[in-house]
């Protein structure tokens, strides 16, 4: 995994950071709970982030691999 900008790497908040989203979309008046979450990186993601995400049904990580056809997307079937 290559560094984000300015040379950190985001460390992965795998469910926490996606539960706050969806609570953002709540706020926001949008129904969001029964929404599915795309999550696209041109980078890959986190190990924590992709353990988070294969717990739980309501994330997709779309990584650039996905994108062009050569990966799967990682997520609910």
């Amino acid at each position: 995994m290559r560094p984000r900008r300015g040379g950190r790497r985001r460390r992965g908040a795998g469910g926490a950071r996606v539960g706050s989203r969806r609570a953002q979309f709540a706020d926001q008046g949008h129904r969001s709970a029964g929404a599915v979450l795309a999550l696209f990186s041109p980078h890959g993601f986190h190990p924590d982030v992709v353990d988070a995400a294969a717990r739980r049904r309501d994330v997709l990580l779309v990584g650039i691999g996905a994108l062009y056809g050569g990966e799967p997307v990682r997520g609910p079937a």
